[in-house]
């Protein structure tokens, strides 16, 4: 990728395993690849205007992972199902401008939802729905100013929580939906990087 892209990762391939990717911020065009290697894209499209804060989901719940964009002047959501240039299939505001955007598998129903970390305070906010409409899961978790997290720490259906922060370079995951202690924390890379999460291997 390039030096200003902001990394991504999703099962582009709809085979399980994650692959990585990346958003250029500055021409809006998303570079995604399925294998866990450098080499080319397998996949290359513009989406959306410049400047947003990229998000990968499955929001129509048929296997393969879609992208999409928080438009953080707005607090809106613009969803699209394929990896290819087009219209948003779902677009709605959540939440007030400037958060941190957020999708995951909430309930385990196979659908990715939305939700939102506000930096500021260390608060989650989460909805199943691809709508406009109150928060299903409302908590906090950790300090604010940390980087959110999204993953299936214990290998169950639905989607996890966590931080990273980078001051110190630790993970602090929990596996509930609520307040409450990390269920596990680590320290792995140096500090000051942007953390991932995914199922590399397709377990």
């Amino acid at each position: 990728g390039e030096p200003v892209a902001i990394p991504l990762v999703g099962g582009w391939a709809g085979r399980g395993a994650d692959g990585t990717g990346y958003y250029n911020p500055r021409t809006a065009w998303f570079h995604l690849r399925n294998r866990l290697s450098a080499g080319p894209s397998t996949r290359a499209f513009a989406f959306g205007p410049p400047g947003m804060v990229p998000l990968a989901g499955n929001w129509d719940g048929r296997g393969g992972t879609g992208v999409g964009y928080y438009d953080p002047a707005t607090g809106t959501f613009y969803l699209r199902n394929y990896l290819s240039r087009g219209p948003a299939a779902d677009t709605f505001k959540f939440g007030p401008p400037g958060m941190v955007p957020l999708a995951g598998d909430w309930t385990g129903s196979g659908r990715t939802g939305i939700g939102y970390y506000n930096p500021a305070t260390g608060w989650f906010h989460l909805r199943s729905q691809l709508s406009a409409g109150p928060a299903r899961y409302v908590f906090k978790f950790g300090p604010g100013g940390m980087k959110p997290l999204v993953g299936r720490w214990k290998g169950g259906r639905a989607d996890d929580v966590g931080f990273y922060n980078p001051g110190t370079g630790w993970f602090h995951l929990r596996d509930h939906l609520s307040a409450g202690p990390a269920s596990e924390e680590f320290r792995f890379g140096p500090r000051g990087m942007v953390p991932l999460a995914g199922d590399w291997a397709g377990a």
